[in-house]
């Protein structure tokens, strides 16, 4: 008979979701390490020859295309732009999963959810799960991957989500679902306005619904103080440290687990053995899988057992 797992807290895991799951966990261990190392490094360098030794520290790299003996004057201000590069790049990391999450969820959902076809106009359609190569081998067809690639830009995916799929955000939810615009802005000024705070980001980080929302998140999702989010100031560097980035990705982890218990239960124990099936043989490459069975089977129950259910 088939049981629960719990991953993240979560009972059920779709594909998408338990790929996230990995990809999430994985940057905030990067991270916690490189912001780790570069503490480290800004303490080494805090002495009166700290010019000097960053330049030996950069050289005991030993890149072939980097000139031997530089001083980098001005040493700890030059580890403090690292941290905070740092600290920009995990923003940006962590919206691109959760991005990337939402339109594997579509794909899931469009591709084993024969419930979630039905009824939902926006995932209906001429669905076949797999197609004969020119080769004579089974492989991927790609109608799903072309409906997923219909969404929208990220500022317009929870209501794509809501329409696309019928999922709503929970009452607990809803209220901490501006500190998804705010990350996404924040990641929109890191990526298209090189770090700088925007009239736009400036109002919105000011405003009562972020503030609530700010307020929501601890009282409801957390029992740890939160980071103070440094003051958006139009015109002014966005001045993250990295406990920001990972807090971004906490919110936005504490959504994706709501859609997927929803999106999970449109999906039945015989499509979560097709799911398996897929993504454990079909799929050429994945890195839950392993190399050798001993068995034909053992490939699917590996992936219902420890991917998305437990079975006993």
């Amino acid at each position: 008979c088939l049981g629960l797992r719990v991953l993240g807290g979560v009972a059920r895991s779709i594909e998408a979701f338990a790929a996230y799951h990995r990809q999430k966990e994985s940057l905030t261990e990067y991270l916690q390490v490189s912001a780790a190392g570069l503490a480290l490094l800004r303490r080494n360098v805090e002495v009166s020859n700290g010019p000097a030794l960053l330049g030996a520290l950069v050289d005991a790299c030993g890149v072939t295309h980097w000139p031997v003996g530089k001083r980098f004057s001005n040493a700890i201000s030059k580890v403090d732009t690292g941290i905070l590069a740092l600290a920009d790049q995990g923003v940006i990391q962590h919206v691109a999963a959760f991005d990337i999450f939402t339109r594997s969820l579509v794909q899931d959902l469009a591709m084993f959810s024969s419930r979630a076809r039905a009824a939902n106009p926006e995932l209906d359609h001429d669905h076949s799960l797999l197609q004969l190569s020119s080769g004579g081998r089974w492989v991927s067809h790609h109608c799903c991957h072309d409906l997923a690639g219909r969404l929208g830009t990220l500022s317009q995916r929870i209501a794509e989500l809501t329409s696309w799929t019928g999922w709503a955000p929970s009452a607990k939810l809803a209220p901490i679902l501006p500190l998804f615009d705010l990350a996404r802005s924040v990641r929109n000024k890191i990526a298209h306005d090189g770090g700088i705070v925007g009239a736009d980001l400036e109002t919105l980080s000011t405003g009562h619904g972020v503030q609530a929302a700010l307020a929501a998140f601890r009282a409801n999702y957390t029992r740890a103080d939160l980071p103070e989010l440094p003051r958006f100031r139009r015109g002014k560097p966005l001045n993250l440290n990295v406990v920001h980035a990972i807090f971004f990705g906490a919110i936005l982890y504490e959504i994706a687990r709501e859609i997927n218990e929803y999106a999970s239960g449109l999906i039945d124990d015989a499509e979560f053995i097709d799911m398996a099936f897929y993504y454990s043989c079909i799929v050429d490459e994945h890195p839950f899988r392993k190399t050798r069975y001993r068995l034909w089977d053992n490939p699917v129950n590996h992936f219902v057992s420890e991917g998305y259910l437990r079975q006993r």
